[in-house]
């Protein structure tokens, strides 16, 4: 039977492990999130993953054993719950692929403070 399940990947390989994990038939999910960033002096938008070095994977552990997905190419292990890979309620992962690209969720350029704007930080160090 099919179930989630959560991998730890090694650093900056979640592309390649996707890449590997689909060349064997697992179903591969990794959210990401639309962060603005300043790129040589300009904003730009790009995509990076929410949960940096996790991926969510779907497969059926009697097709496709846990050994061959651990020693796939950018992945590091399953997280586990003692000695089984711990399995993710699928309502979880429905849902963040539900919320994933939604617009309430996305932070918009003109919310952003524009050059020559004051600013009051209220909390932190540099408070006041």
């Amino acid at each position: 039977m099919k179930d989630w399940y959560l991998l730890y990947c090694k650093r900056s390989e979640q592309e390649r492990a996707v890449i590997n994990l689909d060349r064997q038939g697992v179903e591969c999910y990794y959210p990401q999130v639309t962060v603005q960033k300043i790129v040589r002096g300009k904003r730009t938008e790009c995509s990076e993953p929410l949960f940096p070095g996790y991926m969510f994977v779907y497969f059926d552990p009697e097709e496709i054993s846990y050994t061959t997905i651990r020693s796939t190419r950018g992945v590091a292990s399953f997280i586990r719950q003692g000695a089984k890979p711990q399995t993710v309620q699928p309502d979880l992962i429905y849902g963040l692929m539900m919320n994933e690209d939604s617009e309430e969720h996305q932070v918009k350029l003109s919310s952003l403070p524009q050059p020559g704007e004051s600013l009051k930080l209220t909390q932190g160090q540099f408070k006041g």
